[in-house]
């Protein structure tokens, strides 16, 4: 199965996503990071630590995923469900593709076509995606490395003119500001969505996977406390908060990073797009067993590129590209109620001849 992936790789993948997600984009530009970012930022990590748990025990009970349950197979609405889990990873593969490509289109090169970046992304990811998830994970681990040294390179040469005093007391603005926080940072987790339909190598009883899942939700606290110090620290609120910081930053020569800054956020985009096509692929290639993966990997390809570019080229997308509550929501369900509720039908599949 080319869902099938290593512990360390999937944490390197999907900690490189996380940082993507978190880090290089802001979809509104509200001011300066504050406060209730940082309690945001301790609430989700006990959030996504608990909405682990169904994927974990699905991962422990049916020794693989929602792909991978025999009885399932055939039915009506498991397709249905699988074809709207592909519909959603190839949004977000959009989406990524699409804030990079506004980004490069309006900040780097304003002369260039809006479609071009999306187009050459997606071919680069449409090649990896053929590798399927765990060949994109063993090239995660070295591009993990490249964007650590990047990210702690900001930090170390900014630090000397942040000024973190907004960040002093985490609930001066309420509980209600600290929780829309949370909700907020919570909807961008798409990676949460990915873990029962990533089949992590498992032994005695899904030990792997848990190891797994309990140090990328560590990572992932610390991606996101990372980027709340750039937002609330080191710029003032911008919708490329790490590029700003990264201009911001001079090294003992003099020199800024923003070109560091873009190559990393680029080599992430890559990997978030491959990952969330593969993703895609192989809930239609379940769905559809008669279609072949390497025509159904360029058909999804090409679309999440035709989403992205337009998106690109329009300039409409910051709304579209904004929409947290739906983004929630399918996080919620395909990390909680799809799990849960394959639980519930396999064990009932197993009571009569147990």
């Amino acid at each position: 199965m080319k869902n099938r992936i290593g512990a360390f790789s999937a944490v390197c993948l999907l900690a490189v996503s996380r940082v993507t997600a978190s880090l290089f984009y802001s979809p509104i530009k509200t001011g300066q990071s504050t406060s209730a970012d940082l309690g945001g930022a301790v609430i989700c990590f006990f959030a996504t630590l608990l909405l682990c748990i169904p994927p974990v025990l699905l991962c422990g009970r049916v020794k693989g995923t929602v792909l991978s349950v025999d009885s399932f197979k055939g039915k009506a609405w498991h397709g249905a469900v699988l074809i709207a889990a592909a519909l959603f990873f190839m949004y977000v593969a959009a989406v990524t593709t699409a804030k990079f490509d506004l980004f490069v289109t309006s900040d780097v090169f304003p002369e260039s076509a809006g479609w071009m970046f999306s187009g050459l992304m997606v071919i680069f990811a449409g090649f990896a995606a053929l590798r399927g998830a765990e060949g994109i994970g063993r090239a995660a681990a070295a591009g993990a490395v490249l964007v650590t040294l990047c990210i702690a390179a900001v930090l170390i040469f900014g630090f000397g003119s942040a000024d973190f005093t907004a960040l002093i007391h985490p609930l001066w603005y309420g509980w209600e500001r600290v929780l829309g926080s949370a909700a907020s940072m919570l909807s961008d987790t798409a990676e949460l969505a990915l873990l029962p339909f990533l089949a992590i190598r498992t032994v005695s009883r899904g030990k792997n996977a848990v190891r797994a899942v309990v140090w990328w939700s560590v990572l992932g606290f610390v991606i996101m406390l990372t980027n709340v110090l750039i937002g609330g620290g080191v710029v003032t609120g911008d919708r490329y908060p790490y590029y700003v910081s990264s201009a911001a930053s001079y090294t003992s020569s003099g020199i800024t990073m923003e070109t560091a800054a873009t190559g990393i956020w680029f080599v992430g985009v890559f990997f978030r797009a491959s990952l969330f096509i593969c993703a895609a692929v192989d809930c239609i290639a379940a769905a559809v067993p008669s279609f072949r993966r390497n025509a159904v990997v360029w058909c999804v390809a090409l679309a999440v590129g035709a989403v992205s570019g337009t998106l690109a080229v329009t300039r409409s997308g910051s709304d579209f590209l904004a929409a947290r509550l739906p983004a929630l929501i399918a996080v919620l369900a395909f990390t909680v109620v799809l799990p849960l509720l394959t639980l519930c039908l396999t064990k009932k599949k197993k009571e009569p001849s147990e």
